[in-house]
């Protein structure tokens, strides 16, 4: 058997485009994993239209704490759920 391996190196940019699409083609849950979490207008729209349609939303990251205005914007999402 000949087993290819290709490897990609994903700037910023492109790992935004690639959760910004799970987040779009999501049909029941979401679950993101991140050390980091800023909250983008973008990624909030799209989190917000995923909220609008009932999908199941959980956030967790751990290396530092969100903004207050970033929380609250999250916190006003019924389905979404925060863990730090």
């Amino acid at each position: 058997n000949y087993c290819q391996l290709m490897i990609d190196i994903i700037s910023t940019r492109g790992i935004s485009y690639f959760i910004e699409r799970v987040i779009d083609e999501a049909q029941i849950e979401i679950i993101l994993l991140t050390p980091y979490l800023s909250i983008s207008e973008g990624l909030l729209e799209r989190l917000e239209r995923a909220d609008q349609k009932k999908i199941s939303i959980t956030l967790v990251y751990g290396k530092s704490e969100l903004k207050p205005s970033e929380k609250n914007k999250l916190d006003s999402l019924a389905n979404c759920r925060l863990l730090y």
